[in-house]
């Protein structure tokens, strides 16, 4: 049976090009060295273990296990999606070679894998429901079994354009969604803005500003981060309510429940988790979690947030190909100035300062790179909350 990877693009802007060019896929981790001789996870394990000795254990474990499916258990024949950089698009081809160790891409990216790809255009609303389970720190990552491969391999094969999923529709059932799936389907939202942005791009309207449509996209990609940060907070306090001992964050035991609240508990009117949940609506329903400060502060009602941001740029450093920040001020710094953007965009129509009627340049991959660092940092703040919440060493 066929097997589908998704890829991330590296961030090399020579790679994308040159990838596409010559017919293949690398990912990084060159450090580790020549893996031609290695098909076991656990000889993999070894090798990354010696190079990384100050990685995170987690890490170490995830390199190993992606370097693993990209040496032995990805085989020609198989499906690959590369989400590129450049562009809201996916490239889509076929693995058409073994594992191969190279010295002459530019990056230092030695492992690769030879590809005939069959397009370089697909816009990624077009499949992304089929993404959307895609793990937002992964490199590698081969699509779960139960994912239906039809409308991509019409795409691929026959590169017929199918209609786009309706990914970024919350479901009747929405109720049932985590919280980290209303924000991949409101960043697959942004995407599909940003797609629609390029499309309007080659048709020169008159009428409009098409780079309009990439700040809806920015605004979009924003909103989510805020409604995620809200929803998990909402999620977390209440399983925190309904957790019979253990030990809870400091700031839980300081919530401020009414004494209406408590009767209405002690009559069974409502359980306590009720109430946590009904005082943060009333009392936190107006706050905007979107700067730094705000989001430490809604989580350190759940876990302990100390040197907070420092831990979310180790994770960030250690599991994405992004730019790597240096520390938790970088990562803040980043946040701010995208949310900066943002409110320029709202309030003051993203004017260049001093220059009237003139608007700041945006396209359509500048976007997307907003639009993915967002998934990638919520994907950080998880593994630093839940790190807390199992016990495990924090970096």
């Amino acid at each position: 049976m066929t097997r589908a990877w998704v890829l991330r693009s590296l961030r090399d802007d020579r790679y994308e090009d040159l990838a596409l060019k010559r017919g293949l896929v690398a990912i990084g981790w060159a450090d580790v060295g020549n893996l031609t001789g290695s098909p076991d996870l656990a000889q993999i394990l070894d090798a990354v273990r010696a190079k990384y000795q100050f990685v995170e254990r987690e890490s170490v474990a995830s390199y190993a296990r992606q370097l693993f499916d990209f040496r032995s258990t990805m085989t020609p024949g198989d499906l690959v999606l590369l989400l590129r950089r450049s562009s809201p698009d996916v490239a889509a081809g076929h693995v058409n070679g073994d594992y191969q160790y190279s010295r002459q891409l530019p990056g230092g990216y030695r492992h690769i894998r030879p590809v005939r790809w069959a397009v370089h255009d697909i816009p990624r609303s077009l499949i992304e429901l089929e993404l959307r389970s895609v793990p937002s720190l992964l490199m590698v990552h081969q699509l779960d079994a139960d994912v239906d491969l039809t409308r991509i391999d019409e795409l691929v094969t026959k590169n017929i354009r199918l209609p786009a999923t309706n990914a970024a529709t919350v479901p009747e059932d929405a109720g049932e969604l985590t919280p980290i799936a209303h924000l991949r389907a409101n960043l697959s939202y942004a995407r599909s803005l940003a797609t629609a942005g390029n499309t309007l791009g080659t048709l020169k309207p008159q009428s409009f500003d098409v780079n309009d449509v990439f700040r809806a996209a920015w605004v979009q990609a924003v909103a989510g981060l805020d409604h995620w940060v809200r929803q998990e907070l909402r999620a977390r306090l209440r399983a925190l309510a309904e957790q019979v001992g253990g030990r809870k964050p400091r700031r839980f035991a300081e919530l401020e429940i009414s004494l209406d609240q408590v009767q209405r508990v002690l009559r069974d009117e409502m359980s306590f988790a009720d109430a946590v949940d009904e005082y943060v609506t009333k009392a936190r329903g107006h706050l905007a979690y979107q700067q730094p400060d705000r989001i430490r502060d809604a989580f350190s009602l759940v876990t302990d947030t100390a040197n907070f941001w420092n831990r979310v740029a180790t994770v960030l450093r250690e599991r994405t190909d992004e730019d790597k920040p240096a520390d938790g001020k970088e990562v803040q710094a980043r946040l701010a100035d995208i949310v900066h953007r943002r409110n320029k965009i709202a309030h003051e129509y993203d004017e260049v300062p001093n220059e009237p009627g003139r608007k700041r340049d945006i396209d359509g991959a500048a976007v997307m790179r907003v639009i993915d660092w967002i998934d990638q940092l919520c994907g950080a703040i998880l593994v630093v909350v839940d790190q807390d919440r199992t016990g495990r060493d924090l970096p």
